[in-house]
């Protein structure tokens, strides 16, 4: 015997969602999109932070300042001796006299750094180096980097040479390349560089500055050398 029609009704498959499945359902989707949201917040917020950070003027600087520290003295002339000077390191810009070597150490330490170069294009076609290398001349332009109070400053210039071949500065123009900026370390000049009995360099100057962010008090220093490749003439 068959049953009841109201009881196959009642026991059959029925279509739709109930009240508590929707509630369920949107109270799960709420937490999927919170936290999904809190994610990217977050990310947006650490990325922005390491934007800032990365941003930094004193960071800014501090890379500025090695990469043309780093460039200028690899283009220089090493020879540091008599009137064929192509770098030297001064106590304070404005001297006229190299920085004296500690006697013990052996070690020169200033302010001021002066780098001279040949500012030719030696790719040029055409080019010939012996039309314009002269003993007498070893380089051509220069660089000044040094510490004026609290400001790092670059002068660009070029040599003038007398009769003997002895080098005078024409300024052509300065830059400014950090600010609140001090030696590296106490007691010390910004740069230095090793020397033999007669006063006379290696060809590696060495930087120590530090920079300081006025805004929150970061400290960056920067420390590297620079090693002067060209030797010309021995």
């Amino acid at each position: 015997m068959s049953e009841p029609i109201h009881k196959i009704q009642r026991g059959g498959f029925r279509s739709g969602v109930t009240l508590m499945e929707l509630v369920i359902t949107a109270a799960i989707s709420l937490i999927i999109v919170s936290v999904v949201g809190v994610l990217l917040v977050g990310g947006q917020r650490f990325w922005l932070q390491t934007y800032s950070d990365s941003q930094k003027q004193i960071k800014l600087d501090a890379q500025a300042i090695m990469i043309e520290f780093g460039n200028m003295g690899r283009r220089s002339n090493r020879i540091s001796s008599g009137v064929r000077q192509g770098y030297k390191i001064y106590t304070n810009y404005g001297d006229t006299t190299p920085a004296p070597t500690d006697s013990s150490t052996l070690i020169a330490t200033g302010n001021a750094a002066e780098f001279g170069y040949w500012n030719y294009d030696w790719d040029a076609a055409g080019f010939d180096w012996k039309t314009v290398m002269d003993q007498k001349k070893p380089c051509t332009d220069y660089v000044e980097f040094y510490l004026a109070g609290s400001i790092f400053k670059a002068e660009y210039g070029i040599y003038a040479y007398d009769s003997k071949g002895v080098q005078s500065k024409v300024p052509a123009r300065t830059e400014i390349l950090a600010q609140n900026a001090s030696a590296g370390t106490t007691g010390m000049g910004v740069f230095s560089h090793t020397t033999d009995k007669n006063g006379n360099g290696n060809g590696c100057v060495r930087i120590s500055l530090k920079l300081t962010d006025p805004s929150d008090g970061e400290v960056i220093t920067i420390k590297t050398a620079t090693l002067l490749r060209v030797i010309w003439p021995r």
